[in-house]
């Protein structure tokens, strides 16, 4: 067994799908700093694992890393909507986005605007949760 079906078996038996009727999102981002670009992606599974859509979208002018991995979080809710989902569970490697969401004070991050419009954009929903799991997870998920 080579090593890239052992790392596939790996995180098959890591990523876990969703309960019956839930939607499981996983959204990254990839940021090119002296560009200023971000390109975020997302995956969305349902109970058995089956890919039940997929977006990616181009940004412009983001300021870093955290704004990107934000506006991926932001980009699977919207994608959610579009789609119709009701019942999500919102998955993602930056544990500092994912706490920012979650945080229900408000606070002075250059992430809040976009956390405080995940939010409000959550509230369309019947039920959402967010989850920040390890990149292993969140990259090979689509695997």
């Amino acid at each position: 067994m080579n090593f890239c079906h052992s790392l596939r078996s790996m995180v098959k038996e890591i990523w876990r799908p969703p309960d019956h009727g839930v939607i499981k999102l996983n959204f990254d981002a990839s940021f090119l700093k002296e560009e200023r670009l971000a390109a975020t992606a997302v995956l969305a599974r349902d109970f058995i694992g089956e890919i039940v859509g997929a977006e990616t979208y181009l940004f412009k002018d983001v300021a870093d890393a955290f704004v990107a991995e934000a506006r991926a979080c932001e980009r699977a809710l919207i994608f959610s909507s579009m789609m119709c989902f009701r019942r999500l569970v919102v998955e993602g490697n930056s544990l500092t986005v994912i706490k920012n969401v979650k945080k229900k004070e408000e606070d002075k991050s250059v992430l809040r605007p976009i956390t405080h419009h995940i939010y409000n954009l959550g509230m369309l929903f019947d039920e959402v949760s967010y989850l920040a799991v390890p990149r292993l997870v969140n990259e090979a998920a689509p695997l």
